[in-house]
């Protein structure tokens, strides 16, 4: 008797049986009769379950096979001819079923890899992104009803024509007469100097009124939040800080709180610690002072405040907006100052939801992706079904042979669910692997500019769906073979390959495909538009020369540095020790950096000498920043006309101004503008006006996308009757022949040699600015363009797997052709042609999709028009091409038949 276990019974059972069915030795079905049986004899209980498994039809050839193996062995059987106690009768048939299929993908590697692979890539892909949309887009803020958070702001006509925030004034109107509002806070963001023990710290900090954690109903863990008396003029010296700044600084003291740090040289009483989730206003705030403000003698200028506010029970954002409407529109009675602004600017109030405002815009970004990414998923199902109704039309010989030998449907249904369950369990298993490959380099890649990014870990709902979605395909195409085959005739030979295919599975293939095609072909429209307006992005001229500049901004304490003579004093002289360093070139000040994003530049109010605003309504608005000399020529900011600022117009307040070309054109079209006078203020005053003295190249100040809206610069004089800024906040720019980020080391010793409590903020180089302002776009086409490739490649697999199987099922037809006289060429034009209809439909499908799917991008597109004709035709005739070269080596095969040896095999 043969030792169990090993391989000499299935060989030998696989001959015995080949003798008895007329079969050639190898035949797939042969293999799995002959380790079914042998399987079943070792573990059932004998040569009866082998009998009971196989059928009437096949008794005599089993009880043969069992003598020569010497296994016969005498079993009663019973009624139910339930045989032996093994482990697999106790496990059930369905244990064997998986057995069976798992032995059957072994022998067929290429298929399980494709199917498995496949659906990997589907899974994984979908899953990585849902997870990024529902850590940062669909998890709602950690705080209590963060539904009815929101953002108060205005809109404003006229010659603002822009977003405005809070004013003291409309604060304070909103706080006492808006029932529909549950509280109302305001903050302000700025960075602050941390000083004492250990090297200066440069940090994220917020002014905010005791309200404002009340409010979001977030209390401190550690200690406590404001108290209202602490949020007065004149108030004690007290600060909240967040749970990373208290165990990075101070390594997670308790004996903190009630204790004092040092922040922009005064000592403040730590009151209280935040918990780590608190993100307010932004994820990088590490201190928050209270605002401290006399609302007494709050005026109604100054729209430069953030306002946030709990809606009542029963309000809405409309009904609140409405409401603070009727206040705005009341505002003349309480400020009359203000009657002639109102009616220039139409004020509007608005109010959003606060998560819009913690997303960034980002929304509908990532929104756009997962669409992508989710029509991937479909393609890879599509590619699976196809895959498993080839599969499943290859096995049909065997299904009806199984099915003669006593199978019952039941059986041949189990069995392929059986084999569609292990390529879905590999599928998901790979597909989750590269999920979480996926969000992890989606948190290294994204980290500065999509929030949230700490929230977001492999979703598992969306494991459990798209996973679900992937099974419910494999399971529905993997079983649909099975019952066709419960019901085909019985075939035992190899007769029939000259058969064409039956028509309704055709086309069901086929439609699969062009279902792919029409799919891939929407990816690569959305991706190409997408190419097309980053490249538009980066063939935009900034107005400045990024490459080799290194920007840092530095913050001069108030308490260290009590006049601007003083701190503009000490950044001149940290400017000149720059410019003495090595390699430099130039080096200059800005109170806000272009591209930056920086909140607090001033747009004000111009008063022109020579066309002055008539009676009763407001001069036009600009930008203003205040600049040193060599800023210009640190940026590469080109000098069209007159000249840059010189040392005297800072130190003597000369008066001087330069302006931009948009501004000389806005202000003075087709004239001179050098020698005009102009004063940026909402009031003219009569011994403060400016003249221009020269004009520079114009910037993309706030967004890369805006076109520029001009900038008027004012230097950076000392004097302390300049009060509309302050010198204690600047940004540095420093030119090198060389690697800005070579500077670093030199510019710190510089600023330590000045001042050592002086510590650098956002040092990086003026490229990387730049960069990071084309970044959503980048990443947005990068993710997109993924998609769009592993579409493209899962759509190519399914024409060429559609092809190949309709040439090897149509070789008979083939040869029969080519005897009659057809030439290879004209085969191979034949199996050309019909993947050539299969592209071309699919094209036409997706460019109908795609003409109104498209329009959906118009916000992120620059550049170019969502429906931009170039694209879509370029696209359509590379997909054309692709799919027909596709079908080129099963056309090849096909016009290579021989028709004399098709013919006589048939």
């Amino acid at each position: 008797m043969a030792a169990r276990g090993s391989a000499a019974p299935p060989k030998l059972a696989e001959r015995l049986l080949a003798g008895r069915l007329g079969v050639h030795r190898g035949d797939e079905l042969l293999a799995d009769l002959a380790e079914e049986y042998v399987e079943r004899v070792e573990h059932d209980g004998g040569v009866q379950a082998g009998l009971w498994y196989w059928g009437q039809a096949l008794r005599p050839a089993v009880s043969d096979l069992g003598r020569e193996l010497g296994e016969v062995r005498t079993v009663k059987v019973g009624s139910h001819r339930a045989i032996g106690v093994g482990p697999l009768t106790r496990l059930g048939p369905f244990w064997r079923d998986l057995r069976t299929a798992r032995r059957r993908l072994v022998r067929s590697p290429g298929f399980a890899t494709a199917t498995a692979v496949t659906l990997a890539l589907g899974i994984g892909a979908t899953v990585a992104i849902y997870s990024l949309v529902d850590g940062v887009v669909l998890r709602p803020l950690p705080y209590p009803e963060p539904d009815r958070l929101v953002t108060l702001a205005h809109t404003a006509g006229g010659s603002i024509n822009g977003t405005l925030g809070q004013a003291y004034g409309t604060h304070v109107l909103y706080r006492d007469g808006a029932g529909s509002l549950d509280g109302i806070a305001f903050f302000q963001t700025f960075s602050a100097t941390l000083t004492g023990d250990g090297e200066p710290e440069r940090v994220e900090a917020a002014s905010v009124t005791h309200t404002f954690f009340d409010l979001l109903r977030v209390r401190a863990p550690g200690g406590r939040t404001f108290l209202a008396e602490e949020d007065r003029a004149g108030g004690p010296l007290v600060v909240v800080i967040s749970h990373d700044l208290w165990q990075r600084r101070f390594g997670g003291d308790p004996g903190l709180v009630g204790g004092t740090i040092e922040i922009n040289n005064l000592l403040r009483e730590v009151v209280g610690v935040m918990p780590p989730s608190f993100e307010l206003p932004l994820p990088e705030t590490d201190v928050w002072f209270p605002q401290q403000v006399d609302f007494a003698a709050a005026g109604f200028g100054g729209f430069y405040l953030s306002g946030i506010g709990r809606l009542a029970d029963g309000a809405t954002m409309e009904s609140a907006a409405a409401e603070l409407q009727t206040i705005v529109d009341r505002v003349g009675r309480t400020f009359p100052e203000a009657g002639d602004f109102l009616a220039e600017v139409d004020l509007r109030a608005t109010v959003t939801p606060l998560r819009d405002r913690v997303l960034g815009g980002i929304e509908h970004t990532l929104w756009l992706i997962l669409g992508g990414v989710g029509l991937v998923l479909l393609i890879a199902c599509a590619n699976v079904a196809n895959l498993l109704l080839v599969r499943g039309e290859a096995r049909s010989r065997e299904l009806s042979l199984r099915r003669a030998l006593g199978a019952g449907r039941g059986h041949l249904l189990g069995d392929s669910v059986a084999e569609s369950l292990c390529l879905a369990a590999l599928g998901g298993a790979g597909g989750l692997l590269i999920a979480w490959l996926g969000v992890a380099w989606l948190g290294r890649l994204a980290s500065e500019y999509v929030p949230r990014l700490d929230q977001v870990s492999v979703s598992v709902p969306a494991v459990l769906v798209v996973t679900g979605i992937a099974l419910l395909s494999c399971v529905v195409f993997g079983a649909l073979p099975a019952v066709r085959g419960a019901t085909a005739s019985v075939v035992t030979t190899e007769g029939g390959r000259g058969a064409t295919a039956d028509r309704g599975r055709t086309r069901t293939r086929n439609a699969l495909v062009v279902t792919q095609v029409a799919l891939a072909l929407l990816l690569l429209v959305g991706a190409g538009l997408l190419a097309r307006s980053y490249r538009a992005l980066q063939a935009i001229d900034p107005g400045f020369e990024a490459s080799g500049v290194l920007t840092f901004e530095l913050q001069l304490p108030g308490a260290r540095y009590p006049r601007r003579a003083d701190a503009a004093e000490t950044i001149e002289q940290l400017r000149d020790r720059l410019e003495a360093l090595p390699g430099v070139e130039a080096a200059g000040t800005i109170a806000c950096l272009p591209l930056r994003g920086c909140t607090w530049g001033n747009r004000n109010s111009i008063a022109r000498e020579d066309a002055p605003a008539p009676p009763g309504e407001l001069p036009p608005s600009a930008w203003v920043n205040t600049t040193s000399p060599g800023y210009f020529r640190a940026m590469g900011i080109p000098l069209v006309a007159g000249r840059a600022f010189e040392a005297a117009d800072h130190r003597d307040s000369t008066g001087a101004v330069v302006i931009d070309e948009a501004i000389a054109e806005r202000f003075w079209p087709g004239e001179d503008p050098l020698g005009k006078r102009l004063y940026p203020s909402q009031t003219i005053n009569e011994d403060g006006w400016y003249t221009v003295v020269g004009v520079v190249g114009s910037t993309r100040a706030r967004e890369i996308m805006e076109e520029p809206e001009g900038m008027i610069y004012l230097p950076q004089v000392g004097t302390d009757d300049q009060a509309w800024w302050t010198t204690h906040q600047t940004t540095m720019t420093v030119r090198t022949n060389g690697d800005p980020l070579a500077l670093v080391g030199g510019v710190r010793a510089a600023v330590a040699d000045i001042d050592p409590d002086l510590a650098l903020a956002r040092v990086s180089p003026m490229q990387v600015v730049l960069d990071r302002a084309t970044a959503r776009s980048e990443l947005a086409m990068l993710l997109l363009g993924l998609a769009s490739v592993m579409a493209l490649v899962l759509g190519l697999v399914g024409v060429y797997g559609v092809i190949a199987y309709v040439v090897s099922h149509r070789r008979g037809e083939i040869g029969v052709r080519m005897a009659l006289g057809a030439t290879a060429r004209d085969v191979g034009a034949m199996v050309l042609g019909q993947a050539g209809r299969i592209g071309v439909l699919g094209v036409a499908i997706g460019l109908v999709a795609a003409f109104g799917l498209t329009r959906l991008m118009r916000a992120m597109l620059y550049g170019v028009a969502p429906t931009d004709p170039l694209t879509f035709l370029a696209v359509a005739v590379f997909l054309i091409a692709v799919t027909v070269a596709a079908a080129y080596i099963p056309a090849r095969r096909a016009s290579r038949v021989d028709p004399v040896e098709t013919l006589r095999a048939d």
